[in-house]
């Protein structure tokens, strides 16, 4: 019986019928469930404005307007639920699925490209990707780039050029489209004929310039990302590597702060170079130009380590195109790959039947991540979601973990003290605790300076508090060791040095003394000292 396209999307809309029933996560609450562009949705701020300009936050150096219009799209036709727009996410992939078998299907044949968008579409380790609606972006851009090889193969250059346009403007990889129209062509033997080349300039030139037009944030660095070293790097990319042929453990994202590799990844990831060089071995000049398809789209991700120290599944979304038609274009024909194939398609089934719905909410997903790759980057997640949850006691032990892993995860210190008050922790026991945090390694870091301040003056432990807010080695970005220390020269009746920080405050003197009242009249009576709180 020979595969049908039919037959693919087929087995890859059963791998993900669950979707629907996954809920918001992660970067979803800001983006997508409670965006204030979606409520009152502007030309100026979608295609003018930093992808989170409206949410949370406002920099995040991120320049990707169609991602927004499927949000948008997605309040229009769903309401506020989830369930829509997940499967909205499905019908992109879907979409992708069928163009990897459309570039291929002249070029190697029906059953063959077939086969590859089998391989693409049932790969575990892209279901963040799809699982993900705040990841939706890949799915867009992988859609745009492929769409343009595709459109440039049958000679249709304006609807290449805008599938162009619209991967560019869906994340900032599909920049390098050039590249990898070179690449592809090239492990066929043509070549970009120029006519080619001016349609996806043009195409380039606009998205270039609409981002130049944009207000844009900068992407900083992350207290989080201090210890990043070239062992970590290697440690992660172990893991990272072996997930090509041994697709688990699978987590929310893979840090780079992982546990040594075990024996077992250490041989899965031997064995995905392996797989990799046997292709150009065996494929030669064809197989190495398709792998390098995969390379420049990959290449970016390394940004994303040296910021957040961490590599996404939904990194290998893309890449994965090259690595899918360099096998089935390299691989010579044998009875046996139908038996091969039947048997991956059967455990890549298993493993999404066991991976979906660990997406159903935070909670769920971030504890499979403990579970399974217990370094502090899952711990840290972990216990955020559970102050989310006001699970003060659970939270605190989670961030306690994190930060004693080695290295230091030093995210949790932002929320650990914030944490660790509301339980209540009696005073001498919150003071020998934040001494261990600072000892571990959270001293000197703003976030966790000013909560520290913050929290031992509301139980008016001012001593301790003064010491804590002029020992910060750096800002507090929320400036709550700058209202300490106002608030110490309140009580202490310095009215000059109180004015000067009055006057010098952002958004106004009053509000200042606003703030130093509600400290100074909110100090709680101190808890005696006892048992820690189970």
């Amino acid at each position: 019986m020979k595969l049908r396209l039919w037959m693919v999307l087929g087995l890859v809309a059963a791998a993900y019928v669950g979707v629907p029933q996954a809920g918001y996560v992660w970067d979803d609450h800001a983006l997508v469930e409670r965006n204030r562009i979606l409520l009152h949705p502007t030309l100026t701020d979608i295609f003018a404005r930093d992808l989170w300009c409206c949410t949370v936050g406002s920099a995040s150096g991120y320049f990707r307007p169609l991602l927004t219009v499927s949000f948008l799209l997605d309040r229009w036709t769903f309401g506020t639920g989830s369930a829509g727009p997940h499967l909205h996410s499905v019908l992109w992939h879907l979409l992708v699925v069928t163009l990897v078998a459309y570039a291929l299907r002249d070029r190697v044949g029906d059953l063959r490209a077939n086969v590859a968008a089998l391989l693409f579409g049932l790969h575990p380790v892209s279901s963040e990707a799809i699982v993900w609606i705040s990841a939706r972006n890949d799915l867009m851009a992988a859609a745009g780039v492929i769409g343009c090889l595709v459109a440039f193969d049958r000679n249709r250059l304006l609807l290449g050029g805008l599938a162009a346009l619209a991967a560019c403007l869906s994340k900032e990889n599909a920049h390098l489209l050039p590249l990898v129209l070179f690449a592809w062509r090239r492990a066929w033997g043509e070549s970009v004929r120029p006519k080619e080349w001016v349609a996806l300039g043009l195409a380039l030139a606009l998205a270039i310039a609409l981002r130049a037009n944009a207000e844009i944030g900068g992407m900083s660095l992350d207290e989080g990302d201090i210890g990043v070293t070239p062992r970590t790097v290697l440690n992660g990319a172990v893991h990272f590597v072996s997930l090509l042929v041994a697709p688990w453990p699978l987590t929310s994202t893979l840090s780079v702060y992982v546990p040594p590799p075990s024996i077992p990844r250490v041989l899965a990831a031997l064995g995905s170079i392996a797989l990799l060089v046997s292709l150009v071995v065996i494929g030669r000049a064809r197989a190495a130009w398709l792998l390098l398809v995969g390379a420049v789209v990959l290449a970016p991700a390394a940004l994303g380590v040296r910021w957040y120290g961490t590599f996404g599944e939904r990194y290998y979304y893309l890449p994965l195109l090259g690595v899918c038609t360099a096998a089935v274009a390299s691989v010579p024909a044998w009875r046996g790959w139908t038996v091969v194939t039947g048997l991956l398609t059967v455990a890549a089934l298993a493993i999404l039947h066991v991976r979906v719905p660990e997406w159903a909410d935070e909670e769920t997903l971030f504890t499979a991540a403990v579970r399974r790759v217990p370094d502090g980057y899952s711990w840290n997640l972990l216990g955020v979601e559970l102050i989310r949850q006001e699970r003060w006691a659970e939270a605190t032990a989670a961030l306690d973990t994190a930060i004693a892993k080695e290295p230091i995860q030093r995210r949790a210190c932002r929320h650990v003290v914030g944490s660790a008050e509301r339980i209540p922790l009696p005073d001498d026991l919150l003071l020998s605790r934040s001494r261990l945090w600072s000892d571990e390694g959270c001293k000197g870091l703003g976030q966790f300076d000013g909560s520290l301040a913050m929290a031992l003056a509301s139980r008016g432990l001012w001593e301790e508090a003064q010491r804590a807010a002029n020992e910060a080695v750096r800002a507090d970005p929320d400036r709550r060791d700058e209202i300490v220390r106002a608030a110490v020269d309140a009580r202490s009746m310095d009215l000059d040095a109180l004015g000067a920080r009055a006057m010098a405050w952002p958004s106004g003197a009053a509000d200042l003394l606003d703030q130093v009242a509600y400290l100074t009249n909110a100090v709680q009576p101190s808890v005696a000292p006892g048992p820690t709180p189970q």
